[in-house]
């Protein structure tokens, strides 16, 4: 049986580096998760290492490729305090697996083994290495067909919620300058 404080320390050393912004700090240490995860995945082999990009561009060279985009933040004071105050902060974002061009034969079954690796690597490092101690939580998956200059691309779109909780100086009423 694993100790559970060796566990946590073994997971932690897997954050990456944090920058100070939540939203910046979820969507980096997303990336890094799904790219460590997903090369040594057995199960998702792909012809190609599929590209990371932290943000959805209709500048990518070749798929597949995943795109992290968040879509919406939002931040909530959790408790009353004059000293300090937790507050919630629920990050909202889409991953797009962009597998391939619609004219290949076998785009449906690699968007849809995509998606789902993807959503099962999520699923099984849920609190993102430490730095997400609620868990992700993933909506439902869709599988859009989007165009990309000439090309049509299948997708696998993953809707991620990242609620963050962190304690700070109250911004209320009491507050100290």
């Amino acid at each position: 049986m694993t100790d559970p404080e060796l566990a946590s320390t073994e997971r932690l050393k897997n954050l990456i580096k944090l920058t100070g912004d939540i939203d910046v700090d979820v969507v980096l240490n997303l990336k890094e998760l799904l790219r460590r995860e997903l090369r040594y995945d057995e199960d998702f082999k792909l012809e190609k290492v599929a590209e990371i990009y932290d943000t959805d561009t209709e500048a990518i060279p070749s798929f597949p490729a995943i795109c992290i985009e968040i879509t919406s933040a939002q931040t909530q004071q959790r408790t009353i305090g004059k000293e300090r105050a937790t507050f919630l902060r629920t990050v909202e974002l889409d991953i797009k697996f962009y597998g391939a061009d619609v004219n290949d034969k076998n785009a449906t079954r690699i968007v849809r083994l995509g998606g789902s690796r993807i959503s099962s690597v999520i699923s099984r490092n849920a609190d993102l290495n430490g730095y997400c101690r609620m868990g992700l939580r993933l909506g439902a998956v869709t599988y859009p067909d989007v165009v990309f200059g000439t090309k049509i691309i299948r997708a696998a779109v993953i809707p991620v919620i990242a609620p963050i909780m962190y304690r700070d100086r109250s911004a209320g009423p009491g507050a100290r300058p």
